[in-house]
């Protein structure tokens, strides 16, 4: 069957995306690069962008989510300058001739492009440019009827003021350009165009660019990208610096311009540590940074206030370029990718668009096409050999030899806060996240004694905000208690257990938490909303819902032991202790986490619904019976495959593993290396940059304390791992949660002093 249709939402504001062509076995770099980073794999797979089916996915998904455009960046084959130009007379051509000309829906799309002067084919001299390349631009590109004009003229954007020395030295020099820009007009209209739109790239703020530009002949300016003065900038940062130059634009009012977002920048797979003439493309030195979708959808919120106060005749106040729709070796992509999935791109359409319901966001898999990488798996399959030893070989060394695990570790633990009250006797099982520079940590807590325990009512919720040093930011607040009074509801007598923070939205976090009251009633979850804005919670809770196979119900352990059994899970109902376990996860846009019932021994993989009330059972990971599994941690290794490391209560101990190709199938549980001497206790599996980080309680007691020794183990495979850091400590290192922010990785942990439990406060601080 063909590519769906699009279903086309209405706009007042004419959106385009920019789009690198460089997505192709064989072409520019290909995938190679961005291989050994999985988080930036798009939902299309490797595709080759030659394939009109996978045009007619990007244009369906670009047109349902408001985006009406794609300008391509178009390069010219050096080697024959000077020549009549054909399609061989061009580089990184196929997106366009192969998959845009050739696919089904891509008249409905309109396209430009970017003539890329920095590094290509300019131009021999006036006469190349006028008798060659013109008149394929416009035979090519400018006749078709989709193709982007304003006021009836074909936009030709070039790229870039950095290369104005380049594009003018085949003219005679800076002097001449406009005039043989001129040329160029009277050129299109003798082929029958009323004239011609010249958009100059330029990302500056100072206005003398942009008078240089103007002289240069430049009908328009815009912004391929913007780029911050920090080299690891915050969301706001970010934000801010784009809206700066915006407003930078406007009062200079040298030049008409269009307004550009960007999402982020982070070229590390494009990096050349070895290269002195690049630092902005060494690792340690380059700038890093990428909007998550709730700060996009900020971003786009305050864009589009600024395109609305904009004089009616200003291109700004209708026309918008987003970057870009596929930068995966540079990292700003907007196209749906297993991280976010279509995140970003519903931002667009919220913000843009009249639509108010969801856009088809099916996969090529849902309709049976696809897949579109077997020219890249191909191409590197490996050559047949023998068969294979009972291990993959060993993956190139992450860390340096002679590293120090319990070194890394002891500098970590010297740099966590406590971000309790000096009140709180007992704290433990946090959860946090961070935005625009502010960590977001719940936990449970209690005034009373060391410790929780589901059947101590005096067990509350709380939410500490710190910076990211750890000082305090605002004092903390209890959200959930035992008979606390909301709005519409009164929670029951109960402690409430295992918090978890989830980003709703651009404006709003969400915390679920469990009521729990062990033998006296069924425990049921809640949530409530955190405004971001006004910095205080919602006056109303709510109720999650759980759905099985057997219906939806209210988020309780009986329905949950209901659909287990019907898996053939043996052990007895309990009627307390469900929760989310691991905290939440994004896979392919949408938010999983681990269900766990501790003393019912259940784990399940689930998906929580768009609107964030309710969990949906995938899967199932019970198995082998006779091993107790409770607290596990899930994360996709590179080659698609789910894997789980669960906490074992029984037995020896030790954390077992178990995988599943599709969430819904899993495997029983095996004990795997590198985790020995395990004792029960929360693990951990996060991937950040491209690397596993699997976290573990060791059964090794130090001064006699449990819970002392906690490992934690990097690995680009999910298969290979070694020791980055040992954490050590007579006041124990338990139930740890990891978080990127900005290129770091932050973490809280329970800690305590005297008491057995060591479940005393709550710390945070960076890992790294």
């Amino acid at each position: 069957m063909p590519v769906p249709a699009p279903d086309l939402p209405t706009s007042d504001y004419l959106i385009g995306a920019h789009y690198f062509p460089g997505w192709k076995h064989g072409d520019h770099w290909g995938w190679s690069k961005i291989e050994p980073f999985p988080e930036r794999k798009p939902l299309l797979g490797w595709y080759d962008e030659d394939n009109p089916e996978v045009a007619d996915w990007e244009v369906k998904w670009a047109l349902e989510h408001g985006i009406q455009f794609f300008v391509y960046c178009w390069y010219r084959d050096k080697a024959r300058m000077g020549e009549p130009m054909s399609d061989a007379g061009q580089r990184h051509g196929h997106a366009i001739h192969q998959g845009l000309f050739r696919s089904t829906h891509g008249n409905r799309l309109r396209f430009a492009i970017m003539w890329e002067c920095h590094n290509a084919g300019v131009a021999q001299d006036e006469r190349d440019l006028l008798d060659n390349l013109l008149p394929y631009w416009a035979d090519t590109y400018f006749s078709r009827p989709n193709y982007l004009r304003l006021n009836g003229m074909p936009v030709l954007f070039v790229y870039s003021y950095y290369a104005l020395d380049r594009i003018a030295q085949p003219f005679g020099g800076e002097a001449n350009l406009a005039r043989v820009f001129e040329r160029l007009r009277a050129a299109a209209v003798r082929r029958g165009f009323p004239g011609l739109v010249l958009p100059f790239e330029y990302r500056e703020t100072h206005a003398e660019g942009l008078r240089r530009l103007r002289q240069a002949g430049a009908d328009m300016a815009f912004a391929y990208c913007w780029h911050t003065p920090q080299r690891r900038p915050t969301a706001a940062e970010a934000i801010a610096h784009q809206l700066a130059a915006l407003r930078a634009w406007r009062e200079a009012a040298v030049l008409p311009f269009m307004a550009t977002a960007t999402v982020g920048w982070d070229p590390l797979p494009w990096q050349q540590p070895q290269n002195p003439k690049a630092p902005w493309l060494h690792p340690e030195t380059m700038t890093r940074w990428k909007l998550p979708p709730a700060d996009w959808r900020s971003l786009l919120l305050d864009v589009k206030a600024f395109m609305d106060a904009e004089p009616a005749a200003s291109p700004a106040r209708r026309l918008l370029l987003l970057d870009n729709w596929n930068e995966w070796g540079e990292g700003h992509y907007l196209a749906p990718q297993v991280t976010d999935g279509f995140a970003y791109l519903q931002a667009v359409r919220e913000v843009f668009t009249r639509a108010d319901n969801r856009p088809d966001d099916r996969l090529p898999a849902d309709v049976g096409l696809g897949p579109y990488d077997a020219g890249y798996a191909a191409a590197h399959a490996p050559a047949p050999t023998p068969p294979p030893s009972p291990r993959p070989a060993a993956a190139s060394r992450l860390l340096p030899a002679g590293w120090d695990a319990k070194l890394a570790g002891d500098r970590v633990l010297a740099g966590l806060r406590n971000v309790c009250l000096p009140a709180v006797k007992g704290a433990h099982d946090s959860d946090f996240l961070i935005v625009d520079g502010r960590a977001y940590i719940v936990y449970m807590a209690n005034d009373v004694q060391p410790g929780e325990a589901p059947d101590w009512p005096f067990v509350y919720n709380a939410l500490s905000i710190v910076g990211l040093d750890g000082s305090p930011l605002a004092p903390p607040v209890t959200f959930a208690a035992s008979g606390k009074a909301y709005e519409n509801e009164t929670l029951p007598p109960g402690a409430c257990f295992v918090p978890r923070i989830l980003r709703r939205d651009a404006r709003t976090l969400r915390c679920f938490f469990a009521s729990e009251a062990p033998g006296r009633r069924q425990s049921q979850t809640w949530f409530i909303d955190f405004d971001l804005a006004h910095g205080a919670f919602d006056g109303r809770i709510r109720r999650a819902e759980l759905e099985t196979g057997q219906g939806v119900f209210p988020m309780q352990p009986q329905p949950f032991h209901r659909h287990a059994a019907a898996q053939g899970f043996a052990a007895p109902p309990v009627a307390h202790g469900l929760c989310m376990i691991d905290g939440f996860k994004r896979f392919d846009g949408r938010v999983h986490a681990v269900l766990n019932n501790f003393p019912g021994g259940q784990n399940a993989w689930s998906v929580l619904s768009p609107d964030a009330t309710r969990f949906t059972i995938l899967g199932d990971f019970f198995l082998p019976h006779e091993a107790k599994l409770t607290e596990a941690a899930v994360n996709r290794l590179p080659d698609g495959t789910w894997c789980a490391i669960s906490r074992r209560e029984n037995g020896d101990g030790n954390y077992l593993f178990t995988e599943s190709p599709d969430g819904v199938h899993w495997a029983p549980h095996t004990a795997r290396a590198p985790v020995h001497n395990g004792t029960s206790s929360k693990p951990t599996f996060d991937c950040f940059g491209g690397v596993y980080y699997l976290g573990w309680q060791e059964g090794t007691r130090v001064g006699g304390v449990f819970r002392s020794v906690f490992n934690l183990d990097v690995s680009r495979d999910g298969v290979h791992w070694e020791r980055k850091y040992r954490f050590e400590s007579e006041r124990s290192f338990q139930y740890p949660t990891f978080r990127d922010y900005e290129g770091a990785i932050y973490l809280t942990v329970t800690q305590g002093d005297a008491s057995e439990s060591r479940k005393e406060r709550i710390l945070f601080g960076r890992l790294e």
